[in-house]
């Protein structure tokens, strides 16, 4: 009897260590699991991306779906003194992989060796060769460190019946430009929409404004090409409500035939539809400048370069990434998410913007880094740049000057 007890005392404590056991078995399960959810692979498979523009969901989904195994955490920054973020980002961290480069300070980071040579890859096969070719002039090197995506030409569009009817020639010129500004504001037309209100669109403008001064001209020519500039307010070029707008905004107001002509980027419209072509008669051309031997179009063939950090100690797993980013089913789904025009030889853009693209495209660009360029990823408040600032008369053209001359702002000028 006393035998049985302790037999039972025996099965019940064997009993109780088995449920135990059991027990833990399923929470350390729970818990593997909800580990591998928020962190599907090991941190050596972690992928880390640095950039401004968004990466669309499409193409993070798609690289997860053919490279399970990988993670990528990517890392965006505003526009706005996105260089401090990724030089502070580049001396810190060095799990940094993958990092977007503004095309105008290419250069600083190859001279630097902070990039990683992709010449001799297949996948710059898949790039027309004007933006490859523009990217190795613009680091005065034979060799490539990145990718060269979107193109960044500068574009206006007219509302075509409007400029027949007073007798306008298309604004392909800055002079041109100027005359139907005039012609139009004494007729209380509207003269241009801009997107001010974004900082990088307020520095191509004054860029594009002041180019051929600082290509072919004297110092006193750029200054006053900077006078005229700050001007267009004062005689009603401009209207406040532009500097409240973002590009997207400035071009429907365009469409509504509010304004008789658009400066914008090629990601507001180089997906304009068929049916917004026809229904209204506009056209685009690009800004062409000319100087004593050939003439130029204001703007680059790449505005930005996706680079590997020469730091990085994912090498192989960057150059997968890559090949991964320059597929055609990659980019296709790139451009119809964003909108953007790219240098991949294989995708047609809206067939009545491609014939004046093309000759934009061919071209030679001239990217307007002269004299008086400070970026537009510098500000010295994270919210307005000196271009927003001159047109919309908060300095004057004396003190812009000033400042550029005195290295910019946080003396980050580039030039």
């Amino acid at each position: 009897m006393h035998n049985r007890k302790n037999y039972r005392k025996f099965g019940v404590l064997i009993l109780s260590f088995i449920t135990l056991f059991t027990f833990i078995n399923i929470v350390y399960g729970a818990l593997t699991s909800i580990q591998e959810t928020n962190m599907p692979v090991s941190e050596s498979k972690t992928l880390s991306i640095l950039t401004w523009k968004p990466i669309p969901a499409t193409i993070i989904d798609g690289f997860h779906e053919q490279y399970p195994d990988y993670y990528l955490n990517i890392e965006r920054y505003p526009q706005t003194n996105y260089i401090s973020f990724l030089n502070s980002k580049l001396q810190t961290d060095a799990s940094i992989d993958l990092v977007e480069i503004p095309v105008e300070f290419y250069k600083d980071y190859v001279d630097s060796d902070s990039l990683t040579e992709i010449t001799n890859t297949y996948m710059l096969s898949r790039f027309w060769n004007e933006p490859v070719q523009f990217l190795k002039s613009a680091s005065n090197t034979e060799k490539v460190y990145g990718i060269p995506y979107q193109s960044a030409f500068q574009e206006f569009w007219y509302n075509q019946a409007i400029f027949e009817k007073y007798h306008l020639e298309p604004p392909k010129s800055i002079s041109n430009f100027y005359k139907a500004c005039e012609v139009l504001s004494q007729a209380n037309v509207p003269p241009l929409a801009i997107g001010l209100n974004d900082c990088r669109t307020a520095q191509v403008f004054l860029s594009s404004l002041i180019s051929e001064a600082v290509l072919k001209g004297t110092p006193l020519d750029e200054e006053a090409s900077i006078v005229n500039a700050y001007q267009m307010l004062h005689k009603n070029y401009l209207d406040e409500t532009l500097f409240s707008m973002s590009n997207e905004q400035a071009f429907a107001a365009f469409l509504d035939s509010s304004y008789a002509m658009a400066f914008t980027s090629e990601d507001v419209t180089s997906q304009l539809s068929d049916s917004i072509m026809q229904k209204i008669d506009i056209q685009v051309t690009g800004i062409y400048i000319q100087d004593e031997n050939q003439t130029h179009v204001v703007g680059t063939p790449a505005d930005s370069v996706l680079c590997i950090s020469s730091y990085s100690s994912n090498q192989d797993m960057c150059m997968e990434f890559l090949d991964y980013y320059t597929q055609y089913d990659t980019v296709k789904s790139y451009i119809d998410e964003t909108k953007c025009t790219t240098n991949i030889q294989e995708y047609t853009i809206n067939p009545f913007i491609s014939k004046e693209w093309e000759q934009m495209r061919l071209s030679v660009p001239y990217p307007g880094w002269g004299s008086y360029h400070v970026s537009s990823f510098h500000s010295d408040n994270g919210q307005e740049t000196l271009a927003q600032k001159l047109l919309c008369n908060v300095i004057t053209p004396d003190e812009y000057i000033q400042q550029i001359q005195s290295g910019g702002n946080n003396h980050e000028a580039i030039r």
